[in-house]
């Protein structure tokens, strides 16, 4: 039987479920960012549901900034590529918007009805259209930053690795992610992504060499699974190994659920 680093089958199962580290159940995170993302469309201007592509899930909210000309943020949302929606993926957008950004949060087609490469290349796609519609939609289409949480910062990573769009962004947000797949596709979470080993490192950004180097900032919750810290770190240097200019923070008093809630610790990366 084909070992992660040596783990047993239970042990990587608990180190690749980041809620084995919470004393509860993960609901109350996942209420707060459909409720605080219901809170952020209610309160500022928000354009929901705008295509950037013909799939049903190829939809993103654009909230603008209070001024013309601002740069934007970028959120791609995570849930192991099988669950939430980018109706959930606007928990942070008030505290964005108030550090002068212009705000979107992306959706994508979910597992099992697509596949992890479908999912990278919408997100590309997304980027692209957003771009291309800076002057419409209001921002500085030089100064995008892109943020990822979960299987969202793997998403978000993998488009430094090779899709065209990667070379359009100014600054990258990692937030407690998925580098290398191989652990995925050894556990159960690979049931709904079909991931076989060469696959798997096929799509591990840990594997790949960046073709574009923005700015990075990693970023991994104090209260992470020993592996989820551990990918960051050793991402974080694969990086710099390859000229990216990368900040790595460990985020204290921070979970994997949290560590989205409040963004302040990336202040000076803005």
């Amino acid at each position: 039987m084909h070992r992660y680093r040596g783990m047993s089958r239970d042990r990587l199962e608990a180190e690749m479920t980041p809620s084995s580290m919470l004393d509860g159940g993960i609901g109350v995170y996942l209420e707060t960012y459909a409720r605080k993302s219901a809170e952020a469309r209610h309160r500022l201007h928000c354009r929901e549901d705008i295509p950037y592509g013909t799939g049903p899930s190829e939809l993103l909210d654009f909230f603008p900034a209070s001024t013309p000309g601002a740069p934007l943020f970028i959120f791609v949302h995570g849930g192991y590529w099988q669950e939430l929606s980018h109706k959930d993926g606007a928990p942070m957008a008030e505290e964005i918007i108030e550090k002068g950004y212009a705000f979107a949060a992306l959706d994508y087609t979910l597992a099992p009805r697509g596949s992890v490469e479908l999912m990278i290349s919408e997100i590309d796609r997304a980027i692209s259209v957003l771009h291309g519609r800076a002057g419409e939609l209001g921002f500085d289409s030089a100064r995008l930053t892109l943020a990822g949480h979960s299987a969202g910062a793997h998403l978000a990573a993998m488009q430094i690795m090779g899709p065209r769009s990667g070379a359009l962004i100014e600054h990258l947000v990692l937030l407690s992610g998925v580098y290398d797949l191989e652990p995925v596709a050894l556990t159960s979470i690979n049931d709904a992504l079909g991931l076989d080993l060469h696959r798997a490192k096929a799509l591990s950004p840990l594997h790949l060499e960046p073709r574009a180097r923005p700015r990075v900032t990693v970023a991994v919750a104090e209260n992470d699974t020993h592996e989820f810290r551990r990918q960051s770190q050793v991402f974080s240097a694969h990086l710099e190994r390859h000229r990216c200019p990368t900040r790595f923070l460990t985020v204290p008093g921070r979970n994997h659920f949290d560590i989205i809630l409040d963004l302040s610790f990336v202040d000076h990366g803005l």
